[in-house]
């Protein structure tokens, strides 16, 4: 189609606009933005920031939430659209990868759209603004930073074409505002009806052992090793807070 041919016309004049020129110092800032590591400080912060604004066990489900919501979004970018689709990234396209610049000779898998890191933090930074928006209401500009910063590593690095980074921002958007409401919805109806008829003692009994069978089932959907590293940070977190609300239940009842 001729549309499609001048996206991809103007995909590949941007990233060989954007793409890096060989700077030292910027070439090894962006290699540092684009490593899943330079987001840990913020992820901590983020939750000190939740846990700061809300009661225990509601800072965990929506610790919970994101987590979960980030973990469906990156295998929906690569085991669902990349492996469609398969768009060849701009360093892996036989022509355009001629003249891009590479750091560290990192030209990233094969196909590039969606964008994971595009959709991951979209996702980290659309919903802890939902969740934070009413606690501090200009979060959203440093989140925006946060978001166009990692994204733009991606092009920078000559990995990925802009439209991979936008659709990577929308599924990111759908999968966040989806589960934002679901979220609401099911508080709603939780603290509704299903907070004053349910069964103490039973829950007690399961608890626990749900936090275990939960942490198992959702280790093996899991083929990145580094969401693998970010769950075996957030399973003991999961088996502590079952603990605590066994023996909690168990003290009162």
């Amino acid at each position: 189609m001729e549309w499609m041919d001048k996206i991809e016309f103007l995909d590949q004049q941007i990233v060989l606009l954007l793409n890096g020129s060989n700077n030292p110092y910027f070439d090894q800032f962006m290699w540092l933005v684009t490593n899943p590591i330079f987001g840990i400080p913020f992820y901590i912060l983020f939750i000190y920031l939740i846990f700061k604004n809300y009661n225990f066990i509601s800072a965990y489900v929506i610790i919970w939430i994101i987590g979960f919501t980030v973990g469906l979004g990156d295998l929906l970018a690569h085991e669902l659209i990349k492996e469609t689709i398969q768009r060849f990234r701009p360093s892996h396209h036989l022509e355009i990868s001629k003249h891009l610049n590479f750091v560290n000779e990192y030209k990233g898998g094969r196909f590039g759209f969606v964008s994971n890191h595009a959709t991951n933090m979209s996702i980290v930074g659309i919903m802890v603004f939902l969740f934070l928006k009413k606690y501090y209401h200009k979060c959203w500009i440093y989140l925006l930073i946060f978001v166009v910063l990692i994204s733009y590593s991606r092009i920078y690095l000559g990995v990925h074409y802009l439209s991979d980074i936008i659709g990577g921002w929308i599924l990111g958007a759908l999968l966040s505002f989806t589960f934002y409401k679901l979220y609401c919805y099911l508080r709603r109806v939780f603290n509704k009806h299903i907070l004053k008829n349910i069964n103490i003692k039973l829950f007690r009994g399961y608890g626990f052992i749900g936090g275990i069978c939960q942490g198992l089932a959702n280790w093996t959907v899991i083929k990145s090793n580094t969401w693998r590293i970010i769950f075996l940070f957030f399973l003991p977190v999961s088996l502590g807070f079952y603990m605590y609300l066994w023996l909690g239940l168990k003290k009162k009842y």
